[in-house]
């Protein structure tokens, strides 16, 4: 029987928006910072990759690119959320044992549960972090941000 939930030939699926972002899956194992980059930018993944690479990025490139790209950010020395809105976060990975995995955080306190909103950028067939985080136990690098800014903010 054929999956009555996959859009018609020829036509994308639309992706809704959750807390105002984009939802983007990253193109190899290893660009999760460029994706979370490309939705906090609201641009296409590729865009992010054709500036800074397919290789994996630390958390320092993930710094310099929010400053380059003109994003209004704060990082922060502990990892507990303090600010309402969306954060950047490193997490254990979910696929690569050993290896961290790049999330965004949207952190409302007032929003029940634990307050959060998850958006992991690993692929269909992955193991992915939960949208209500319930299976997030820890984190760190976390940097809170205003989405917008622009690849080509240095530029303008």
């Amino acid at each position: 029987m054929k999956n009555s939930s996959a859009p018609p030939v020829g036509q994308q699926r639309m992706v809704q928006p959750v807390l105002g972002l984009v939802p983007q899956t990253q193109p190899n194992d290893v660009t999760c910072v460029q994706t979370c980059l490309a939705m906090a930018l609201g641009v296409p993944v590729a865009q992010v990759v054709a500036r800074y690479g397919d290789k994996a990025l630390n958390q320092i490139a993930l710094w310099h690119a929010i400053q380059e790209c003109g994003i209004v950010a704060n990082a922060f020395v502990y990892p507990p959320p303090v600010c309402r809105g969306w954060h950047f976060i490193a997490a254990p990975s979910l696929n690569m044992s050993g290896s961290e995995h790049q999330l965004l955080m949207h952190y409302e306190p007032d929003d029940g549960s634990q307050g959060i909103t998850i958006l992991d950028p690993a692929g269909e067939g992955k193991h992915c972090y939960q949208r209500d985080g319930s299976n997030l136990k820890s984190w760190h690098s976390l940097i809170w941000f205003n989405p917008g800014g622009s690849l080509d903010w240095l530029n303008e």
